[in-house]
């Protein structure tokens, strides 16, 4: 499918609150046959009790627009650690959260590598190990030493959050942020007349050439 063909998807899915797969797409050579794939998930989606499919379609939007990403790219098995380089994650992540959640505040910060915890474990340990003597084997004041070092390395190296936490490293892990988009009810008709309307628009025909059966690329010039 060409540069016309993508954007007028891209604007389908924006206006009727759906994701559109490529090989979808693909199969569309006609206004009915992408009437009848966007009524199609329209129905299913009304009839579903998690509206998931307009969770993801509004997480891969935020995500293409804050990582200048291709919609390919983003799939609900996708790593976010494929997608988010760790040198600009951080406030990547910031600005995602605020986002998707619309301005609310959303406990998900990144955690530090797992080869940092367990150092700080064992640098724990060690450092009670080394106070036993120092304190004449005072149990409770070479645990206080323990603890004190344990909050220095773990302030050290609070810079080195930078991993996912773990119920957040899949791009179908967002969608619990971004809740559900609210849709009204459509019939066929109305689906119909509206992607006429966004078929004359985008592909900059006229209403006279766009009937249900014309074929994008032989009647309607698509590219």
């Amino acid at each position: 499918m060409g540069l016309d063909g993508l954007e007028l998807i891209m604007a389908i899915e924006e206006e009727f609150k759906i994701a559109i797969t490529e090989e979808e797409s693909n199969k569309i050579e006609t206004p009915n046959h992408l009437t009848d794939l966007v009524f199609s998930k329209l129905k299913k989606s009304s009839q579903e009790v998690c509206p998931s499919q307009h969770g993801f379609y509004k997480v891969r939007k935020t995500l293409i627009k804050h990582l200048n990403v291709h919609r390919n790219e983003v799939r609900a098995e996708t790593n976010l650690a494929d997608l988010i380089h760790k040198k600009s994650r951080k406030k990547i992540w910031k600005n995602l959260l605020f986002t998707l959640s619309n301005g609310q505040t959303v406990y998900a910060p990144l955690t530090r590598p797992k080869w940092i915890k367990i150092s700080i474990l064992v640098f724990t340990l060690g450092a009670f190990i080394a106070a036993m003597p120092l304190t004449g084997y005072e149990i409770i004041l070479s645990l206080i030493f323990a603890l004190g070092c344990w909050a220095l390395f773990v302030f050290l190296t609070s810079f080195m959050r930078n991993e996912f936490p773990p119920n957040f490293q899949k791009v179908k892990d967002l969608i619990r942020i971004a809740g559900s988009l609210e849709s009204k009810t459509w019939t066929r008709a109305e689906v119909y007349n509206r992607v006429k309307a966004m078929i004359i628009e985008q592909l900059g025909v006229k209403e006279e050439d766009v009937s249900p059966d014309s074929h994008f690329i032989n009647d309607l010039g698509m590219e």
